[in-house]
């Protein structure tokens, strides 16, 4: 019941769903404010918001994401440049129970752009809502 009303939460979250002789299971929210780096050992998952949390996960570079990198056309996926170390992005599931899988659902589908009334203020939407965003007091 309770990952049934998280998943309806309208902000971003993080849910660990734990129960005897189960698989752990974590879900990421919709939003994806910060990944979820996640490493594991042979009995335990390690998540944290900063990948220096698993300096003693990371076995080596991974060659193909450094080279990503250093040509400025990095990937959005569970890759980073540590072997070792993955990342869960928004939606993501990691179940752990010995192995480490990361789930992602399929491709949400986007509607295409639509033609805007004629009395419509596309920039002074847009404006009033940047206005808006920054001028909301912080958390």
């Amino acid at each position: 019941m309770a990952s049934v009303l998280a998943g309806q939460w309208p902000l971003d979250h993080v849910l660990a769903e734990t129960a005897p002789d189960v698989p752990v299971r974590v879900n990421a929210g919709p939003c994806g404010i910060s990944p979820l780096h996640v490493a594991r050992d042979a009995t335990t998952l390690h998540g944290s918001w900063d990948m220096a949390d698993f300096a003693q996960h990371a076995r080596s570079l991974s060659p193909r994401e450094v080279a990503r990198l250093l040509i400025y056309r990095p990937r959005y996926s569970t890759e980073t440049v540590f072997t070792g170390i993955q990342r869960a992005t928004e939606r993501a599931t990691t179940i752990f129970g010995g192995h480490l899988h990361l789930h992602y659902p399929e491709p949400a589908l986007h509607s295409g752009p639509r033609e805007p009334a004629k009395e419509a203020d596309a920039l002074g939407a847009f404006v009033a809502a940047m206005d808006d965003a920054l001028d909301s007091p912080a958390p």
